[in-house]
C-alpha cells in the first residue's frame, strides 16, 4: 500500500542513538501519512547510527541523511538541518521519539484548520 505524503518535512538530529532508531523509523513507517521529506543530521556519531540510518535510506525514497564532519552539539546540527527544508511545515523530533501512527496528520490538519 502506497502512503500519502504529505507537505511536511521532518527534522532529526542523531548523536549515537543506534539503539532507538530501529523503533523511531518503524514507528515512521506505520504512520498514517508519510512527510515530504525526512532530514537526517548526524552529529558525528561514534556507533552504528549512519549504517542504520542508511538501512532505512532503503524504505524511504525521501530521506536525507547529512553526515557532519565533527560534533558540532545538538542545537547547532538542528540549525544545519533547519537550512535544508524544502517543505511548507516542520515537525522536530528526537531519534529516541517515536511517531503516534496519526501525529503527523493530526497535526497538519490541525495546523492547515488554525492558520
Amino acid at each position: 500500500m502506497i502512503k500519502k505524503k504529505i507537505d511536511v518535512s521532518v527534522l532529526c538530529a542523531n548523536y549515537n542513538n543506534a539503539p532507538y532508531l530501529t523503533d523511531f523509523f518503524e514507528s515512521l513507517l506505520h504512520s498514517t501519512v508519510l512527510p515530504d521529506e525526512i532530514i537526517f543530521i548526524d552529529d558525528c556519531s561514534t556507533d552504528d547510527s549512519i549504517g542504520i540510518i542508511q538501512y532505512y535510506q532503503s524504505k524511504f525514497d525521501n530521506l536525507k541523511l547529512f553526515c557532519l564532519p565533527k560534533n558540532v552539539g545538538f542545537a547547532n546540527a538542528l540549525n544545519f538541518g533547519l537550512n535544508k527544508i524544502s517543505s511548507n511545515f516542520t515537525i522536530r523530533i528526537d531519534p529516541d521519539d517515536i511517531f503516534h501512527p496519526e501525529r503527523i496528520e493530526r497535526q497538519i490538519n490541525f495546523l492547515r484548520s488554525n492558520p
